[in-house]
């Protein structure tokens, strides 16, 4: 008798529980928004007035609005029947600017460096990282597009960059970015190796290469042979794999690259250990079947020729 009426006792106090949390919602408030609008919150968020209302309804809301990216904080509370929503936006953006600094002294001015991202660049940059005038402003985006800046440099040896960001968040929920950018000098190469090489020469193969170790100081300030770029070291790799290919040698391979630079981070050290293989050699060549008006001699002719 007493199992029975703890067990009714246990589906009332659940039945009251959830009728506590599930009544119908017939008001839905939001609290804090000044540039979004409620109508388009209601078509954004996965709750409609008239449904009940319950903490996974609430963890959907929060859910649905934070991917929206418009806001930084969100919190639910629950009346009898309506739920207040109080949301603080993420700020507009009232303009990006973008400094671009680079040594002007006599060693640049002797090599011709120039600044190494352009304003147009950035401008796309800053375009499709959706980071212009009006756009939404947020910390991770912003993250986001230092780190792609910082790539940009790297890959063409410009390892010591300094970025220094600048942010003022105005009355109206408004931000203003300044990014200063300080290029630094392009990273040298200190030595550059390619190891494993028999029938082609390592002199042969370092002509592949638009980047290399300095030949002579003075003569070097007007070729910049010496200064990194990654988009040269993968351009004279793909050169080197092709003249093994044209000769023969197709079971060539890149067993490693290692690239290590100083504590400084200013010269950089390269080695490319490869694998040249066995050399294939074109063995007899044989026709069958009718050759029609053609000859043999002619066929032969040709294949010597090309």
């Amino acid at each position: 008798m007493k199992n029975k009426i703890l067990q009714y006792l246990t589906l009332l106090l659940l039945f009251f529980t959830t009728q506590a949390y599930s009544n119908p919602i017939n008001k839905i408030n939001f609290i804090g928004l000044n540039n979004s609008s409620e109508s388009t919150l209601l078509e954004l968020i996965p709750f409609k007035i008239g449904q009940d209302f319950s903490s996974y309804s609430s963890d959907k809301i929060i859910e649905s609005l934070f991917k929206s990216g418009l806001f930084e904080n969100i919190s639910i509370l629950k009346n009898e029947n309506s739920i207040e929503i109080t949301l603080k936006e993420n700020p507009n953006i009232k303009y990006f600017d973008i400094n671009l600094n680079f040594d002007t002294g006599i060693s640049s001015w002797l090599k011709g460096e120039k600044s190494h991202l352009t304003s147009e660049m950035t401008d796309v940059l800053l375009e499709d990282s959706k980071l212009t005038t009006g756009n939404i402003f947020t910390k991770k985006k912003l993250d986001e597009f230092i780190v792609l800046l910082e790539s940009k440099y790297f890959k063409s040896g410009f390892y010591n960059v300094e970025i220094k960001q600048n942010i003022e968040l105005d009355a109206q929920n408004r931000v203003g970015i300044e990014l200063n950018i300080i290029q630094g000098e392009r990273a040298t190469i200190d030595s550059f190796k390619i190891s494993g090489s028999k029938n082609i020469s390592e002199k042969e193969l370092l002509k592949l290469f638009k980047i290399g170790e300095a030949d002579m100081s003075v003569l070097n300030y007007f070729t910049n042979k010496d200064e990194y770029s990654e988009a040269e070291l993968t351009r004279g790799i793909d050169l080197m794999t092709n003249t093994y290919f044209d000769s023969g040698y197709l079971d060539f391979k890149i067993l490693n690259i290692e690239s290590n630079l100083d504590k400084k981070q200013e010269k950089i050290s390269i080695n490319i250990e490869i694998s040249e293989g066995i050399q294939y050699k074109l063995g007899k060549i044989s026709f069958e079947g009718e050759l029609g008006n053609i000859s043999l001699s002619e066929l032969n002719a040709s294949i010597t020729m090309n």
